[in-house]
């Protein structure tokens, strides 16, 4: 299976936010796992064919125009996936953490310029490890080798940091279970370190 490059994955964003709106500038989130792309220092490729946006009441329908199996998918062979931000499970703070730019996908003089949210790389590594995926191991494991600043023991504190929040708030959700086993799991990977 071919992977999302960094130039397909600006190429969906700025699709997605020129369908939102053609006439002012907006900021599209992506929260999935190819939104690592634009923290690594050279154009790599990441085994996803999709790129997960942020869905919100502007995004919803045009998701569909872009999405799986739409004509954008057939031409470019990547597609937008809308997420409910509500699964992007990790810390509270993680904008503060954010890495936003300005879309380098051409934008002719004029119009308006569009930009990109992405999560740091530790946030989508939590988000993942709490959906529970197997692949999503691999993920985590990719990030610590890629990233100085991520281990066994930053995953670690990063998802005990979230289920305390979580139990803080009282949110009774299936989040609280995943946060326990995802932290048991990365515990272990950091003492084999």
């Amino acid at each position: 299976m071919a992977g999302v490059t960094l130039e397909q994955f600006h190429h969906v964003c700025h699709a997605v936010a020129n369908l939102v709106s053609a006439d002012e500038s907006i900021e599209v989130t992506a929260i999935g796992s190819s939104a690592i792309l634009p923290w690594h220092d050279q154009d790599g490729v990441w085994l996803s064919k999709d790129v997960d946006i942020v869905l919100d009441e502007r995004t919803e329908s045009v998701v569909e125009v872009v999405g799986e199996g739409s004509h954008f998918d057939f031409t470019h062979g990547v597609y937008a996936e809308g997420v409910p931000l509500e699964l992007f499970v990790t810390r509270s703070n993680w904008s503060e953490r954010a890495k936003r730019y300005e879309n380098p996908h051409f934008t002719p003089t004029g119009m308006p310029k569009h930009w990109i949210c992405v999560p740091h790389p530790i946030d989508l590594v939590t988000a993942k490890l709490v959906r529970g995926d197997e692949k999503d191991i691999e993920f985590a494991e990719f990030c610590c080798q890629r990233f100085s600043d991520i281990d066994w023991n930053a995953i670690g504190k990063s998802l005990r940091d979230t289920l305390q929040e979580h139990e803080a708030a009282e949110r009774e959700t299936g989040h609280v279970a995943n946060l326990k086993a995802a932290i048991a799991m990365a515990t272990a990977r950091d003492m084999r370190e």
